[in-house]
């Protein structure tokens, strides 16, 4: 099973205006999306991300370097996993069977967020107003219709305040040792190369990333040095 150790920070906030590079995000382990849903894809965009929390909230900071790049989709709750996506699928229980959230976002900032009470229940959609409470920073434009050919490298850094999840689930702020289960995606599906890449195996023949049996762990640790 794969494992994570996010580390707790002083400012998640403070965090959105950093590079992959910069201070804090220098100092955190990065997670790489190394495996794949059906056939091995000819496009397989290296995707790293790196995590950081703190007592409001957890903060998210996907890296890709990418090619054959488009944001078309232009609203929140939208088919953004059209788009190029990467996407962030949790279970604040700590067990998926009793819950989880999907969290999807194009490279333009754009997300698909939702909770299923158990899987195979109907999806319930996160409200407009909890969206608005979250902040998504990409470093590509808001539109991107037509494809980028050439290889690009791009991030997106997202904000999810703890307060917005207590709104759909039994769910309490994480302290140090207390475990999630999770996994992340990369997508394109409407895109000249689609592809279906994730961070924990997911031993299935079927292309499908809401198998929560399949989620990893993430631990919450102790303070970045």
């Amino acid at each position: 099973m794969k494992i994570y150790s996010i580390r707790r920070c002083i400012s998640t906030r403070a965090a959105l205006k950093a590079d992959w590079d910069d201070f804090p995000w220098c100092r955190v382990e990065e997670l790489t999306l190394d495996h794949f849903l059906g056939d091995k894809p000819c496009h397989f965009p290296p995707t790293r991300i790196r995590l950081l929390y703190d007592a409001e909230g957890l903060c998210l900071h996907f890296h890709v370097a990418d090619r054959y790049v488009r944001a078309a989709i232009q609203e929140h709750q939208g088919k953004v996993y059209q788009d190029s996506c990467v996407e962030f699928f949790f279970s604040p229980t700590g067990r998926g069977t009793e819950g989880y959230f999907n969290l999807e976002m194009n490279c333009g900032g754009f997300m698909l967020f939702r909770w299923r009470k158990a899987p195979g229940d109907e999806p319930v959609a996160i409200n407009i107003h909890d969206i608005r409470r979250m902040d998504l920073v990409p470093s590509l434009p808001h539109h991107l219709p037509d494809e980028i050919q050439e290889p690009v490298t791009w991030r997106l850094v997202c904000h999810i305040p703890f307060a917005v999840l207590q709104n759909y689930s039994g769910f309490y702020p994480p302290r140090a040792g207390d475990i999630w289960r999770a996994n992340f995606h990369k997508c394109a599906d409407a895109c000249s190369y689609p592809h279906w890449l994730c961070w924990s195996p997911i031993l299935s023949p079927k292309i499908n990333f809401h198998q929560p049996h399949f989620f990893g762990k993430l631990i919450f640790g102790g303070a970045l040095q």
